[in-house]
């Protein structure tokens, strides 16, 4: 009786280990395959189309020399955009606040995890986001 059970908690600790050591497998193929390269844009992209919803992406928050607000988006912890001036084509400076700039950043990750991995911002934006542009 003893020796069945011997058997059986071999026999499951084994059929464990072998699915364990498969999955291990296939997330070290996975991972490889899909490494990121710092900057290129191309591969961040068909990165976000493979694995959009695995994707770490968040952004920082930064304060320009000139008093105004940027931010920096990440994917997967490399540096995938960079925004020290509103984006939009009148902006010359950054956002007059912190707040501004982290509305903007969260609309922006919220795109590229949509699959769009150059979101951009259009006028109706910023009466929407109630964005001030400094001319």
């Amino acid at each position: 009786m003893k020796t069945k059970h011997v058997h059986r908690g071999m026999l499951v600790n084994f059929v464990l280990i072998f699915f364990l050591s498969f999955f291990f497998v296939e997330s070290c193929r996975n991972s490889s395959a899909l490494s990121l390269k710092a900057g290129k844009a191309d591969t961040i992209f068909n990165k976000l189309e493979t694995e959009s919803i695995n994707s770490n992406i968040n952004y920082r928050i930064f304060h320009n020399n000139d008093s105004t607000w940027g931010f920096t988006i990440f994917v997967d912890n490399h540096p995938f955009r960079r925004y020290s001036k509103i984006p939009v084509q009148k902006a010359k400076k950054g956002f007059v606040s912190r707040l501004e700039a982290d509305k903007i950043a969260n609309y922006f990750v919220k795109m590229i995890h949509d699959g769009n991995p150059s979101p951009e911002l259009k006028q109706k934006d910023l009466t929407d986001f109630n964005i001030t542009l400094i001319e």
